[in-house]
């Protein structure tokens, strides 16, 4: 299922690695030029959806902020913290164990708008994306302890009391 929030569909069937590949270039030509921050959950078919996007990714010379297994809203708040181009989250949420998604981040760290997922997706219905040469492949970037920052922002906020 293909829609403004996202990639979504059974693994294997709706949604394959060539899919995934697919969507995640078409969405690296859709954002302003910097990194991508990508984040999982830890469904069984994470893994190699995670690496078909950052294949993806890294072909279309992206430099891929990897989180590894996170909530969501933690790739959100990289994207903003980090001042990135984007993010994709891979996770399905509420959905069955055979579905997983691609759910795609704006560089405000917010899910893509109607409007924005409508030019992305007319985007990605076109041709593929132009790939640069073998001399401007992206890289691979570990973010050490993304869940720590996460919770250190949050309990930063004056609204929390701690105690």
């Amino acid at each position: 299922m293909i829609s403004v929030s996202g990639i979504r569909g059974i693994v294997g069937t709706g949604l394959t690695p060539l899919v995934a590949s697919r969507y995640a270039a078409f969405f690296s030509a859709y954002l302003p030029d910097g990194p991508i921050v990508l984040g999982r959950d830890s469904r069984p078919t994470g893994p190699a959806l995670h690496h078909a996007v950052t294949g993806a990714l890294m072909a279309m010379g992206r430099e891929v902020l990897e989180l590894g297994v996170v909530p969501t809203p933690t790739v959100q708040l990289q994207v903003e913290y980090r001042h990135a181009a984007g993010g994709i989250a891979i996770a399905a949420s509420h959905n069955p164990i055979e579905w997983n998604a691609l759910k795609l981040i704006g560089p405000s760290g917010r899910f893509l708008t109607g409007a924005e997922g409508q030019s992305y997706l007319a985007l990605a219905a076109g041709p593929g994306p132009d790939f640069p040469g073998w001399n401007r492949q992206g890289r691979v970037v570990p973010i050490a302890d993304p869940i720590g920052l996460h919770l250190d922002l949050i309990l930063g906020l004056s609204v929390v009391d701690v105690p």
